[in-house]
């Protein structure tokens, strides 16, 4: 059977296979499964089986119109971005369906929202949007080291930062990541914890 992993099966061309039935028979098992034990995933193929029926099931209008809604957000981003910078070259190369699996939110770490606490921090705030980067702020300086990590919503880590005791402000450089929603995770030493959704360029969620 071939290998394949949860990152190569988000592929549009392979969804479309699938869909109009001429996979082999062990590769179409494994989106089977994969969409019962992903909602990202189960979302991704959704969102191609619509905009597939929406063309027709025809793959060429299908292509011209994503190329159409590609023009329509780079106009967009015009507005926001009034020089052609890089944020604006990397949206246009999104599809919708990679943009709703970029911004469809992780359950778990949904469901600790509200499990963990906020209080020691003033920034981010929940559901804050940013650009290149990420601004954390203290209320008050830290008593001992903080651990900061960034999750993305397939559960990816990114590399943790350790801040020093005494710190009230740090920015993380976010401008390599792409767009979508994050979760920024944070462990002092003395107990406190902190558990905050946060988006990556939020105006090109679907």
């Amino acid at each position: 059977m071939a290998e394949y992993d949860k990152h190569n099966l988000f592929d549009t061309e392979l969804i479309l296979d699938y869909l109009d039935g001429i996979l082999l028979s062990d590769a179409h098992q494994v989106i089977d499964t994969e969409m019962q034990s992903s909602e990202s995933f189960k979302t991704f193929v959704e969102g191609v089986k619509t905009t597939y029926q929406e063309a027709g099931n025809d793959r060429a209008v299908m292509q011209a119109n994503l190329d159409k809604e590609k023009a329509i957000s780079l106009n967009r981003l015009r507005d926001i971005f009034p020089k052609k910078t890089n944020p604006i070259q990397q949206a246009i190369e999104y599809t919708t369906e990679q943009l709703i699996q970029f911004f469809t939110p992780y359950r778990r770490y949904d469901m600790l929202l509200n499990v963990r606490t906020d209080s020691f921090l003033s920034q981010p705030q929940q559901e804050a949007d940013a650009t290149n980067n990420l601004l954390i702020e203290f209320r008050n300086p830290t008593s001992s080291p903080v651990k900061c990590t960034i999750i993305d919503n397939e559960n990816n880590k990114l590399p943790t930062v350790i801040l020093p005791a005494n710190t009230v402000q740090h920015n993380i450089d976010i401008s390599q990541l792409r767009p979508g929603v994050y979760y920024l995770n944070i462990d002092g030493e003395d107990g406190e914890k902190s558990l905050i959704r946060f988006y990556i360029q939020k105006v090109l969620k679907p």
